[in-house]
């Protein structure tokens, strides 16, 4: 998915113009436990730096994982996918936003226990000027806890995060997640050619399929 998006950004680049963003290199964790439920969604709060980039493409993939099992590039179970490109300039250019990710009872049943999750975040971005056109990608983390509420629970709570609705999207607050954020996702957004690429790769054969 991310490979077709790249192509496309590479044949239309001639007349399409690039999406103006603040860099984008870190991610809070959530305050709190996340409570999942049948519809809940988790959201995901970017976190971007002073420099601006000029991007044909730019794209985000998210997996779940314990933080135990988060070993060299594993990053766990396919969630979501989101184009930053759908965003406006207004939104992505600010200093935080938030993309809604789908993070339901299913998924946290999947690993048979509450407690500590993380949730990664790998960031694939197409730039530069043509025909050298450049394609990298990182990886963010987001730790939080988890719980699986009763059925009889679930029916009264609202969508856990920061309450917004089910279908997935991108606004201009914080919401429910503090601005404590990884170290390695600085490190990893600057992380050498070699390593992107194969981030890169990963992301290929984890998502393709979705």
């Amino acid at each position: 998915m991310v490979g077709t998006k790249f192509a496309a950004a590479l044949f239309v680049s001639m007349g399409a113009l690039p999406l103006a963003s603040a860099f984008v290199d870190k991610i809070a964790n959530y305050t709190g436990t996340f409570h999942a439920t049948e519809t809940s969604t988790y959201p995901a709060t970017f976190i971007t730096g002073y420099t601006k980039v000029d991007y044909l493409d730019l794209t985000v993939s998210f997996a779940l994982t314990r933080p135990d099992k988060l070993l060299g590039q594993t990053v766990g179970l396919p969630l979501y996918n989101f184009d930053f490109t759908t965003l406006s300039s207004d939104i992505i250019s600010n200093t935080t936003f938030v993309v809604d990710v789908p993070l339901t009872k299913a998924n946290i049943t999947t690993f048979n226990e509450n407690g500590p999750y993380v949730l990664s975040a790998i960031v694939s971005y197409a730039n530069g000027d043509y025909p050298n056109y450049i394609y990298g990608s990182y990886i963010l983390h987001s730790y939080f806890n988890a719980s699986v509420l009763p059925a009889d629970d679930a029916s009264s709570t609202a969508t856990a995060g920061n309450g917004n609705s089910s279908t997935p999207a991108a606004s201009g607050t914080a919401g429910e997640a503090n601005a404590t954020t990884t170290p390695e996702g600085a490190a990893l957004a600057r992380a050498m050619p070699g390593f992107a690429a194969a981030v890169g790769v990963l992301s290929l054969i984890l998502f393709a399929s979705l």
